[in-house]
């Protein structure tokens, strides 16, 4: 099929100069072009309390601290849930609270809390904090209510038909709340906790205003992982971010950005996406995502080391795999079939989603590419912009074990029995999608010849 230029706004005419630019922002959704251009810390970064439950939350957890209560942090394997948990460690041991964190391995526990970790935990805690995750699980928020546990879940997953019923649910998107900016990441969420109970008149920074941006540097790592939009509070929080990270006192972000080769007086968001974040993202998927967090939470050059090469020997790994999955991916696409579909039990679940992306660029189309989770198949899904891949997913939920994501990727888990049905109903499912929407490159708009100077 011949692919056609499609130009937004086709009927207004060559733009030029302060023109396009003025229509450009408009079409990126971007409303306050000074804040985009420009961001600043007392305009566009809201005010925490502002979230559904977050005074529910903050209480909770000065009760624990008084209580001398065992809080655990239980986050997710990939940057963004490192990052997160990161944040939250940081800012419970600031309080004095006893606390302990909790990674999931990818292959042994999967997404999200985990029924048997959970019966684990509910021995002799109080709290369990879920971060980038958390949402999606009723069932064991429920178990941990019924041994007497409370749950704080941040989060910022689709929302469920059915809530959890936790002490507190920290989520731009609640139902019940009025949140000013929708597009926070894990990170982003956390690090509104941390600001929320870092200004109550409890906290040993509450004459310190900016303690809460020194915990940015996490902030902008996860966010920028996340793939988020980076407009409005999100773009705050990197340019802020990015500051902290230039002058981080960490042992564990100074190694980090050493061992990525970034040039710190003009570090960038490309150069932690393409170079830091890979690092931080490589323990879990080939491994535990526990090297990652350590090295984060180093409090010494040595401990940063040693978490370090820990990480540099699994990103080696990662690299190795990735290129293997792609290449025996790449010889099981059917071109016909809407979907680009491959699966192998000898594929690592921590290389999969890398592999759908390459594949979604490859051939153009959904991308879903399933590997070895153990007792059960682990899988990612890519999707080009005309398909929501939750959307995907749930349209087949009834053969999955659990699905959980954003529009454009996502993650699931299925029973080796269903695989097959899986495989089939996902292909009928994705053939509703509009072809011709992807026949057609998009254009914003038609350049005055004028612009078109050496320049």
């Amino acid at each position: 099929m011949s692919k056609q230029w499609q130009v937004v706004g086709s009927d207004a005419p060559m733009l030029s100069g302060e023109a396009l630019k003025d229509m450009l922002f408009v079409q990126r959704g971007v409303e306050d072009a000074e804040a985009f251009m420009a961001p600043r810390y007392d305009r566009d970064v809201h005010d925490p309390y502002a979230l559904h439950t977050m005074g529910a939350a903050v209480e909770r957890v000065y009760q624990a601290r008084d209580n001398d209560e065992h809080v655990v942090v239980d986050g997710d394997y990939d940057a963004d849930g490192v990052t997160s948990a990161a944040i939250v460690v940081t800012l419970l041991e600031r309080l004095g609270v006893q606390v302990t964190p909790f990674l999931p391995h990818r292959a042994e526990h999967g997404y999200g809390l985990n029924k048997d970790v959970v019966q684990e935990m509910a021995g002799d805690i109080g709290v369990v904090i879920t971060v980038d995750c958390g949402i999606s699980n009723a069932s064991e928020v429920n178990d941990l209510q019924a041994a007497g546990v409370d749950t704080i879940i941040i989060d910022h997953h689709t929302i469920p038909d059915v809530l959890p019923a936790a002490h507190a649910i920290i989520h731009v998107m609640h139902p019940d709340g009025q949140y000013s900016y929708d597009g926070l990441c894990g990170a982003g969420t956390a690090w509104k906790f941390a600001q929320a109970v870092l200004r109550d008149s409890r906290s040993p920074a509450v004459n310190d205003p900016d303690a809460e941006k020194w915990l940015l540097d996490f902030a902008a790592l996860g966010t920028i992982a996340d793939l988020v939009p980076l407009t409005g509070e999100n773009r705050a929080i990197v340019q802020f971010g990015l500051e902290v990270l230039r002058r981080s006192p960490r042992p564990g972000i100074q190694a980090l950005l050493s061992a990525a080769r970034v040039e710190l007086s003009s570090l960038s968001a490309k150069d932690l996406s393409w170079r830091a974040i890979p690092l931080l993202n490589a323990a879990g998927r080939m491994d535990h995502a526990q090297p990652a967090l350590e090295l984060l939470l180093a409090t010494t050059s040595e401990q940063a080391e040693t978490a370090l090469a820990a990480i540099k020997q699994l990103d080696a790994q990662r690299r190795a795999a990735t290129k293997q999955v792609v290449t025996e991916a790449s010889a099981q696409i059917d071109m016909a079939a809407p979907v680009a579909f491959a699966h192998s039990e000898s594929w690592p679940a921590g290389v999969v989603g890398l592999a759908a992306n390459k594949l979604l660029k490859e051939f153009g189309k959904p991308a879903l590419v399933v590997g070895n989770g153990g007792a059960e198949a682990v899988g990612s899904v890519r999707t080009p912009e005309a398909v929501n891949a939750v959307d995907l997913l749930a349209s087949v939920e009834g053969l999955l074990v659990k699905y959980g994501g954003h529009a454009r990727a996502a993650g699931f888990t299925v029973s080796l029995e269903n695989l097959e049905a899986f495989a089939a109903d996902v292909q009928a499912s994705a053939a509703k999608w509009e072809h011709e929407k992807e026949s057609q490159h998009v254009a914003d708009a038609v350049l005055d010849e004028a612009l078109l100077t050496m320049d």
